[in-house]
């Protein structure tokens, strides 16, 4: 696994994590993400949340490899410039994110 699909996997994971309570104080973002392209930070986003899947279904890898495909691609890119760059300095989406990240699993099938 390269060190920047590793950095995306850590950072969708604090991502979740942030959505559901603060962010640890002592969680410091892969430096790797701000130079990341957008594909890199959506196959990362894409690979937790396959991960996140299996870890709550039943669901194969190979399952859900499309919808968190399809989530991942529009999540970010429903984000704007600023939204992109606090997630490439933070490690986890903007509170002002985190709506268009709901409505993208949402349309792309996951609950």
């Amino acid at each position: 696994m390269t060190m920047l699909r590793r950095a995306g996997l850590a950072a969708a994971c604090v991502l979740m994590v942030a959505g559901c309570q603060g962010v640890p104080t002592d969680y410091k973002p892969d430096p790797k993400l701000k130079t990341a392209s957008v594909a890199q930070l959506q196959s990362g986003v894409a690979a937790v949340c396959v991960k996140a899947e299996r870890a709550k279904s039943s669901s194969s890898t190979t399952e859900l490899n499309k919808p968190c495909g399809c989530y991942a691609s529009k999540a970010i890119k429903a984000m704007d410039k600023t939204e992109i760059d606090f997630y490439r300095a933070n490690g986890y989406f903007a509170d002002t994110a985190r709506p268009k990240a709901q409505a993208a699993r949402e349309s792309c099938g996951l609950k």
